[in-house]
């Protein structure tokens, strides 16, 4: 908290003492302001469906892998190749598909 100064009388004003004492009303408002702005925005991007639960993304995903995982062991080609293929999903690190960035440079590549 900043040093609170008095003023030129050297007493300090009722505002001081009463933020010293109670904490800065203006503040806390602030505060609850700018969280009810972020949970609205929150709520906003769920209903555009920008925004989804970690568990839903956690578990399609999950899906997925195991799908493909089963297709490549499954398809007409040699152990070798197969095994290598399943070791690259292993390595795939789901965070850099997760972020904006992630998913900028996969748009940026021309992939997806």
């Amino acid at each position: 908290m900043a040093e609170l100064l008095p003023g030129t009388d050297g007493k300090f004003s009722t505002r001081q003492i009463c933020a010293a004492v109670y904490g800065d009303m203006d503040g806390e408002k602030l505060r609850e302001v700018r969280h009810r702005a972020n949970l609205l925005e929150l709520q906003e991007q769920q209903l555009r469906r920008e925004l989804v639960p970690v568990a839903d993304v956690q578990r399609v995903w999950g899906a997925v892998i195991v799908a493909i995982r089963q297709y490549i062991w499954n398809c007409n080609a040699e152990e070798i190749d197969r095994r290598r293929w399943l070791a690259e999903l292993v390595d795939l690190n789901v965070e850099d598909y997760l972020t904006k960035e992630g998913a900028q440079d996969e748009d940026d590549s021309g992939q997806s």
